[in-house]
């Protein structure tokens, strides 16, 4: 599988380290809806990495953000019936970030560009490229190997990345619920290596949540 196409890894979702200690709170994630179905969101004020936590478990939607963007910022409140699309910049109204759609159930989430100068193309451009060939790379990792294969068990885990694109330090933030997983799972990771390295702008480390699903929503593997 190639980068170009599309990546819709429902179990993969980039998260901030806040997260970490919320991951229990949920059961199996609610299947992808399209980012154009409407549906009732009931999501109050929140701290931001909080709210798109409720936000991405409700549509079962994926969210591609360098960690750091949601530290000291809150969400504003979303009720009522809306798209997907519509709840999520609702959501991130007045926050200084924006979303932006990449596949029906996968955004990318990145600050505003001032005004007065805004973002290069090609800077944007590299920062998407390099989060699609991560999605791509970590599905051919984990969906190949039957151990650590996502699904029905949930990993909150940062990498970062050395100059070359290799992965240089994996950290698990909290455990799969199998020491023996855990230390596959890193071993795995450590592995991951992109054909290039991360570009301007992207924070690291890069933290990404894999979560459980229901066995008759799990096909992003197969889809591999």
């Amino acid at each position: 599988m190639t980068p170009s196409r599309r990546a819709r890894g429902a179990w993969f979702v980039t998260r901030c380290f806040l997260l970490a200690a919320a991951l229990g709170v949920h059961g199996q994630a609610a299947r992808a809806q399209g980012a154009g179905d409407l549906r009732f969101f009931d999501i109050p004020a929140l701290p931001l990495a909080e709210a798109l936590q409720r936000f991405t478990a409700s549509t079962g939607h994926s969210g591609l953000y360098d960690s750091r963007l949601t530290k000291g910022r809150r969400s504003s409140s979303v009720v009522g019936n809306y798209t997907a699309e519509s709840a999520l910049r609702l959501l991130l109204r007045d926050s200084g970030l924006q979303a932006r759609y990449g596949s029906p159930d996968t955004f990318i989430i990145a600050a505003e560009a001032p005004a007065a100068a805004p973002q290069p193309a090609q800077a944007l451009a590299a920062r998407r490229r390099f989060y699609g060939k991560l999605q791509v790379a970590m599905r051919a990792l984990l969906c190949g190997d039957p151990a650590v294969r996502p699904g029905h068990y949930r990993a909150a885990i940062s990498l970062w990345f050395g100059d070359a694109g290799q992965v240089r330090r994996v950290r698990l933030l909290d455990s799969t619920g199998s020491p023996q997983r855990d230390a596959l799972l890193a071993q795995r990771l450590e592995r991951l290596r992109l054909d290039e390295p991360a570009p301007p702008g992207v924070n690291q480390p890069v933290t990404f949540v894999i979560r459980p699903q229901a066995a008759a929503a799990e096909g992003d593997c197969l889809a591999s």
